[in-house]
This record gives structure tokens, sequence and C-alpha cells, in this order.
């Protein structure tokens, strides 16, 4: 009988070549690659065969219905399940990024805010997108060395405009068309969020509202 559950938390040996709380799965349809999850991606667990756990991921727009694995976790020379009992998820984080004053306002479904610094080169336009958590090659270029100041800046969220390009929320300094806090402390805030944050469909975790690039020279 199939069980919701989630991912747990995770630490990595080397947080600059590996997101923290992100873990290694294994996509179970043919021909299936490695990926990574967020910590509190939801899923419906299925079967647990040779220190592996079976799923199908119930969250996120590029991973929902997905058939995955994750193999158990060592701890203290015991082998365990590295899913979760599902925390406590909230509805979703809207984000606003004001160019012209150069701020972002994150409030959460619960009302809480935070205000931080950020800049953008104005490449996505005035408007509301989806956003969605994702790890781009990119990350590990732009945010690796901000790790010990936000543990998180490897996570970051992208944002429903040409996602091919990669535009995103994210912590660091440069943006190349990203909305880019660069108020990095206040990061690990932003992110906890957003990573338990939902809308109604378990698509996103919410959604970015852009304004004031057309009063950017």
């Amino acid at each position: 009988m199939a069980t919701v559950k989630a991912i747990g938390r995770f630490t990595p040996a080397d947080p600059k070549t590996h997101p923290k709380d992100w873990i290694l799965c294994k996509d179970e349809s043919p021909g299936g690659d490695e990926f990574i999850l967020p910590y509190g991606t939801r899923v419906n667990h299925t079967k647990t065969q040779n220190e592996r756990d079976y799923f199908e991921i119930l969250d996120y727009r590029e991973l929902k219905r997905k058939s995955a694995s994750l193999s158990f976790a060592t701890v203290n020379g015991k082998k365990e399940s590295r899913l979760i009992t599902p925390p406590a998820y909230a509805g979703p984080t809207k984000v606003l990024w004001d160019a012209a004053v150069g701020k972002v306002t994150v409030k959460s479904a619960d009302g809480s805010t935070v205000i931080a610094t950020a800049t953008s080169q104005p490449q996505v336009p005035n408007g509301t997108y989806k956003i969605w958590p994702k790890v781009p090659a990119t990350a590990f270029e732009h945010a690796a060395g901000f790790v010990h100041k936000a543990p998180h800046a490897l996570s970051w969220w992208i944002i429903d405009y040409k996602i091919s390009e990669g535009y995103c929320f994210h912590t660091g300094n440069n943006s190349l068309g990203c909305v880019t806090v660069t108020e990095h402390a206040k990061w690990e805030s932003i992110f906890e969020s957003l990573v338990l944050a939902r809308t109604a469909d378990n698509l996103y975790s919410g959604e970015i509202t852009i304004k004031g690039h057309d009063l950017v020279a």
C-alpha cells in the first residue's frame, strides 16, 4: 500500500559541490539517469527493496508523476530510509521584485515577510511568474562562494519565463538576467519560506512579481 512521505534533510560532505538538502535519486523510467530532489518534496512511497525506497514524485512541474528511487543512508553504522513523515506545508509564497528600488519582498502564506537588497538585469519583463526549485549548472559557478554566508546558496528557484535560458531567483552578486539577492544573510529565511510552500496543484512554490524594469536605465 502506497504511503505519502517526503524527502528528508541532507548535509553534503562538500557544500560547494553539492547543494545542501538536495538528495541524489535515480529516475526509474527506462534509460533513466540520476537527479537530485530538494528537502520536503512529497512522494508516494510504493515499496522498499534491497535498502532502497521506490516512489512516485508528487510535487513540482518538471518532476510530478516521475517514478524514482532513493538509497538508504548509513547512520551510526545502520542503514536507514531517507524518507520522512511529511512536514507541515504552507500555501504559496509571494515574491515581489521592485527593480526601481532594488528590493525583494518575500511573503509566506502565514504572513511572515523578508525584505532584502537584490539586483537584476532587465531580462525578464515586468509581470507575474510561477517559481519552483531547481539547481542549474550555473549555480555552482555563481553561488558556491556564498555557502559560508548562506548554507542554501545553491538552492535556486527557476522563473517561468523562457525556462531553457534559466532565469532564476537566488542569492549571489551578479544577475545575468536573474533576480539575485545580494543581502546574503537573509537568504536562509527566504529559503525556509519557499522550500515547504506549495500552490494548490503542487506544481510550484509560489510566484514572483517583477516590476520597475521599465524604469531601470
